[in-house]
């Protein structure tokens, strides 16, 4: 019988969650059209970069610009990262004025109003965790209820310590818990995780960089023979065995930036 109720409790909690969803929603994460033009520009100084060093030829330079959808599904995914683990850092901060906000003695819609008013203190308009906030304050406004509001907002971002908060929150509030210890404890463990987070992500970007250095050798080498020793790569753009060479190492150069990406592409 316990069981059934707890089933059926879920499944209420469930269908609660979907029924948050709204297409008048902003969007969490966002990939514009200055985001296309500036991956797209990137690609293409690359293409003729790449054409020009391993080729020589311009058609070389227009057959690698056709892979640019595959640059760009790469640049989302990176955008979509830092965007999540900057929204992670600044709702570190939004807690800790919610915690400020009850120990205050504040409601919990009211403490919502009051992190607002923090929040803008340290952030402008266009910051999506006060934009987030003033949303929730909106949707009470107009009837719904704080944990229906603060659910939408979990799982547009897709962030597990937002969810996770989001779930303690409502347990805590159904239960008749202490919201105030539920949400400094709840603000204490998020911001230790995102400290160790962060100085991961450190690490990782160091790594990242010397990938990046590593990748640009084998290009800084060739524009150091082209201005310096030119004739000596003339056979490699004129001859058959020598344009089959530098399609191999270009193939080689690409293959092991991907394998790279790889490598440091470690989630935390």
């Amino acid at each position: 019988m316990k069981k059934n109720l707890q089933t059926k409790r879920k499944e209420n909690d469930l269908k609660s969650r979907v029924e948050t969803k709204s297409s008048n929603d902003p969007p969490i994460y966002t990939y514009g059209k200055t985001d296309y033009a500036i991956c797209i520009l990137k690609h293409l100084l690359f293409s003729l970069v790449a054409g020009y060093l391993f080729f020589h030829r311009l058609s070389a330079a227009g057959i690698i610009f056709l892979f640019f959808p595959l640059k760009i599904i790469g640049d989302k995914k990176k955008k979509r990262e830092k965007d999540e683990h900057k929204i992670s850092n600044e709702f570190v901060d939004a807690l800790n004025s919610l915690a400020s906000a009850f120990e205050a003695g504040y409601a919990p819609e009211n403490a919502f109003k009051a992190a607002i008013r923090d929040l803008q203190l340290i952030y402008d308009d266009t910051n999506v965790v006060l934009r987030e906030f003033k949303l929730i304050d909106y949707k009470i406004s107009m009837g719904m209820q704080l944990e229906t509001a603060l659910w939408s907002f979990a799982e547009r971002t897709g962030i597990a310590d937002v969810e996770s908060f989001a779930e303690v929150f409502s347990t805590a509030r159904r239960s008749g818990g202490n919201l105030i210890q539920v949400i400094r404890n709840t603000s204490g463990m998020i911001a230790s995780k995102q400290e160790v987070k962060n100085e991961m992500v450190t690490a990782i970007t160091e790594k990242k960089l010397e990938a990046e250095i590593m990748r640009l050798v084998p290009y800084g080498i060739l524009v150091y023979f082209h201005f310096f020793s030119g004739d000596f790569l003339t056979p490699l753009y004129t001859t058959q065995n020598g344009i089959l060479t530098m399609v191999g190492a270009f193939l080689t150069c690409t293959v092991l930036g991907f394998y790279t990406d790889k490598l440091t592409d470690i989630e935390v």
